[in-house]
């Protein structure tokens, strides 16, 4: 019972551990205020700021590409 207490008592005196994985900070999506995100999802479409933002391109690269879905945008961000 006394080794316990002891082994506990040095679990606790340990220095906490830095978390192996840590979440990034959240990105703002292209599709968070889309007026198209409910028919994009449902028709399986995408737009080219979803292109960029798939592919990682600059914030400002996919905030100024136009919001117009199209199947071939979708297929194109599948394979990226």
């Amino acid at each position: 019972m006394a080794a316990e207490q002891a082994a506990e008592s040095w679990l606790d005196e340990r220095e906490p551990r830095e978390p192996r994985w840590q979440p990034r900070p959240y990105e703002p999506s292209p599709c968070d205020q889309c007026p198209n995100v409910a028919r994009c999802a449902r028709e399986r479409l995408a737009c080219a700021a979803f292109l960029a933002f798939v592919r990682r391109s600059h914030g400002t690269c996919w905030q100024s590409a136009p919001r117009v879905p199209a199947r071939e945008f979708f297929v194109r961000s599948a394979a990226a």
